[in-house]
């Protein structure tokens, strides 16, 4: 089990029933990242909202009450007519298979601009923020995507419908941009950038 909370404590109970269960020297860097990112994403035009995405990279507790890290995605939100989300779907991976320790990390994925912004907290609420150039293209990246998820060439082709010779292209125009030289050390590299 990825974390000891029941399906009600996320759609019934007050944040603090996932704060509790935050690695309490990760939690002011969450809560810094989930502030920023709310007042970023509200000064968004309705164009650009479902252009944009965030990632959030710390440690959580597992039901036995041990440390590990998760990789949040927000890939989707439903926004109303003021412009405010009205629902939006979270994806949790356990990504303590690639990353061991380091700081808690925030980045925010603009295909709209082409442009990938990575942030850390310098202190336990002032952002940093790096700017990435966005080398890979949005096909790329959704095969990385399925990549991550363990899917192999041929499952990706049949999931995109496309041959398995271009997914092969594309993953090596990823190893080369990337200047890595396996499909684990590419999706390690881009979850580190904030590709994913």
């Amino acid at each position: 089990n990825m974390s000891p909370l029941k399906m009600n404590d996320l759609t019934d109970a007050a944040p603090q029933k996932l704060y509790d269960i935050t690695h309490p020297d990760d939690l002011p860097q969450v809560l810094a990242f989930s502030n920023f990112w709310i007042n970023y994403y509200s000064n968004l035009s309705r164009e650009r909202k479902p252009h944009v995405t965030i990632t959030l990279y710390f440690r959580l507790q597992n039901a036995e009450q041990n440390y590990y890290w998760i990789m949040v995605q927000y890939p989707h939100s439903i926004i109303d007519d003021n412009h405010k989300i009205l629902y939006g779907l979270v994806l949790v991976t356990d990504i303590s298979h690639l990353k061991k320790e380091g700081k808690p990390m925030m980045s925010i994925l603009d295909t709209y601009e082409g442009s990938c912004q990575q942030f850390i907290c310098t202190d336990k609420t002032t952002l940093s923020r790096q700017d990435i150039l966005l080398p890979l293209t949005l096909r790329e990246i959704e095969v990385l995507r399925y990549l991550a998820k363990g899917y192999s060439s041929k499952q990706i082709a049949s999931q995109l419908n496309l041959a398995v010779k271009t997914i092969d292209n594309h993953r090596q125009n990823m190893l080369h941009k990337t200047v890595t030289k396996s499909s684990a050390e590419l999706v390690n590299y881009c979850i580190g950038m904030g590709y994913i």
